[in-house]
């Protein structure tokens, strides 16, 4: 869609273009006729500047495994950057001490209970003794029951907490073996539990495999690019034309990443602040098959480059007498306009163009048709390289009708020359 529109933009600036240069002409006597190369008009010549990231494919889930707290682990079965499958054994706890640390368990929940049960007893006699006794000595009493009743709510609140522990020593006895939930890879392993920084960390941590996206990272000067909904095309570094599809789902702006790591960025102007925070971003996969955990990959904005079609798309605006004998007006070797047919193929009504089978190609230049266009009308190109205008078929220069003109021939003093088919102004010096 944005291919199209600026088509049309550029179609609209042509026809507004001869509008002008045909009352004005060069010196304001002579007409011409504004002219793009097709190669443009189509995409063909691959000319836009789209910003390219780099990123790395990561997993998507990641599964952590904590030690029981005050449990001993007796085996540990992986190690960094093994692969495992759901249902291997990670580590084991030591059964020995998982059996004693239950019965020890068991033992205070009964301790709790006694002392729970004597003092329900206490609290009741102290009740007696607070109404049935003298003045002197009811705030006494008063007072010890109180604090009785305090004493009796902690100890049911420690009842409480030693029967949940009771229930996960249970489930750790029963699974004295930790298994992996995922297939995944081995990342960390940290048994004290804390990570080389010194910051508590997991005990293992399994990145999940076959549930891939990609990080990459942008520049502080290149945020415009990157943002959480744009569409992405992820290309493989080795094979260009091997790509993915994905979309832009995070972008973290809270934590750029620290100095010294990697500058992510490539692509349309070099980043030569090489002091630019940089932030992370993440892309969601449309389908992740054929990419591997941790491979090198490019990232760039889908402007609709992986969709295009192969050959010549014309816009349907360029083209006359479409349904019977099309053709567009074209410029010749000396910059002369004229009416060159086309063999037209499919149409495409999504994008209101139609397949060129023959007639002109990539390198052809062509113009917007309307009321200026006249076979023998001199031309002026415009195009990326020489925005403003380039004239072709001077009045300087004085040709034969028929004149055949190889590549490289001179074609006039001023040096202007023929070169693969296009004409161009250099000075020969």
């Amino acid at each position: 869609m944005k291919t199209k529109i600026l088509a049309i933009l550029l179609a609209l600036l042509l026809a507004l273009t001869s509008s002008t240069l045909l009352l004005t002409g060069c010196g304001g006597d002579t007409p011409t006729v504004s002219v793009q190369s097709v190669g443009m008009i189509t995409g063909a010549d691959n000319t836009a500047v789209i910003s390219r990231f780099a990123g790395v494919v990561v997993s998507s889930g990641v599964v952590n495994y904590d030690k029981g707290e005050g449990q001993k682990v007796v085996d540990i079965n992986v190690k960094v950057g093994d692969a495992v499958t759901a249902g291997d054994v990670l580590f084991s706890y030591d059964e020995q001490s998982l059996k004693l640390n239950h019965e020890r368990l068991t033992l205070q929940k009964e301790q709790y209970q006694k002392l729970i049960d004597t003092m329900k007893k206490e609290i009741e006699a102290l009740k007696k003794k607070v109404t049935g006794g003298s003045s002197s000595t009811q705030l006494e009493y008063s007072i010890q029951l109180q604090t009785l009743q305090i004493d009796l709510k902690e100890t049911e609140f420690k009842l409480a907490t030693v029967n949940s522990e009771i229930d996960e020593a249970k489930k750790m006895l029963s699974k004295a073996d930790v298994v992996c939930k995922v297939d995944g890879r081995v990342q960390s392993i940290n048994e004290d539990g804390v990570d080389d920084n010194g910051n508590p960390a997991p005990f293992i941590t399994i990145v999940e495999t076959g549930a891939f996206r990609v990080e990459g990272r942008v520049s502080e000067l290149n945020l415009k690019d990157i943002y959480v909904g744009l569409n992405v095309i992820v290309r493989s570094r080795t094979f260009d034309n091997i790509y993915w599809t994905g979309v832009v789902d995070e972008l973290n702006l809270d934590s750029p990443a620290e100095d010294g790591e990697e500058n992510m960025y490539y692509g349309g102007a070099v980043d030569e602040f090489t002091q630019a925070s940089k932030y992370p971003f993440f892309i969601k996969l449309n389908d992740a098959g054929g990419l591997l955990l941790g491979q090198h990959v490019y990232v760039e904005p889908d402007l609709g480059q992986s969709i295009r079609q192969d050959g010549l798309w014309l816009p349907g605006y360029y083209l006359c007498d479409r349904d019977s004998e099309p053709y567009v007006w074209a410029a010749n070797k000396l910059g002369r306009l004229y009416k060159q047919e086309v063999e037209l193929g499919e149409y495409d009504i999504s994008t209101d163009t139609y397949q060129i089978v023959s007639g002109i190609t990539a390198e052809d230049y062509i113009a917007f048709p309307d009321d200026t266009c006249e076979e023998g009308v001199r031309t002026e190109r415009y195009d990326e390289q020489s925005f403003g205008g380039e004239v072709s078929g001077s009045d300087t220069m004085d040709f034969e009708e028929d004149m055949y003109v190889e590549p490289g021939d001179i074609l006039a003093e001023e040096g202007v020359f023929y070169d693969d088919a296009e004409f161009s102004e250099e000075a020969l010096g």
